[in-house]
């Protein structure tokens, strides 16, 4: 039986089944048979309290930011367990053939001042690989600690606690983890604005425009772009 032979039929469909044929033609990329299956559905009329646009949006807005926030945790984290590594193997370098050499201990409640590891940024792609590692570290420590922020100052223009939403779902208490330790006492494992566009400038490829701190991300232009976001979700959802 042909497609149109059996797009005739698709009035006669269950919502279930619709929605279960509507995700399998998305699965295989079939964005025709996805437009059949949408255009022939039976319309429904729902009825929800004016505000409800907005409880959605926020709802939906939150969810999203929560797996990219905790995706930025997993990429710090990785990138402290790439810095442990490298100092691992300087240490054995070092006892294999009897040399010496500064090597920052790999101590994640005493991190290293940023400023310092931003300065030794310049000297693009040299320096020991440790050294290097280190200051990923904080690179990715800087883009964590200005989205987090971000979401903070976004809630806190709607006058809405930011980790409400949150606590209750899985890896929150891993993301709390990462927030104490940016947050906690001394220098916290990330750069500041000015350490994170000369690290920026130290590893950019030749022919690439430089970073400015006009054009590094900020909270405040995270938080700008969270507030579209939402407006858009808003609309979307009927408000």
């Amino acid at each position: 039986m042909n497609t149109n032979a059996l797009a005739k039929h698709y009035d006669r469909l269950g919502p279930e089944e619709r929605f279960r044929l509507i995700a399998a033609a998305d699965a295989r990329g079939d964005d025709a048979e996805q437009g059949r299956l949408r255009q022939t559905a039976p319309r429904v009329t729902l009825s929800f309290s004016h505000h409800a646009p907005w409880a959605h949006a926020f709802h939906h807005l939150a969810t999203l930011v929560y797996v990219e926030l905790l995706d930025e945790v997993a990429r710090h984290h990785d990138a402290f367990e790439r810095w442990c590594d490298a100092i691992d193997d300087q240490e054995r370098t070092q006892d294999a053939d009897g040399t010496e050499d500064d090597v920052e201990e790999c101590e994640e409640d005493e991190p290293a001042d940023p400023a310092s590891v931003a300065a030794a940024a310049e000297g693009k792609r040299k320096g020991p690989f440790w050294e290097r590692m280190l200051q990923l570290y904080y690179a990715e420590g800087f883009v964590l600690k200005t989205k987090l922020a971000g979401w903070r100052l976004f809630c806190e223009r709607l006058t809405l606690p930011p980790f409400a939403l949150w606590k209750l779902l899985p890896g929150f208490d891993r993301l709390q983890s990462a927030i104490d330790l940016l947050e906690g006492n001394g220098p916290p494992p990330a750069f500041e604005p000015e350490g994170m566009v000369r690290w920026l400038n130290g590893i950019r490829s030749e022919g690439e425009p430089k970073a400015t701190l006009e054009a590094l991300l900020s909270p405040g232009r995270s938080a700008n772009d969270l507030e579209s976001a939402f407006r858009r979700l808003v609309e979307w959802w009927g408000g």
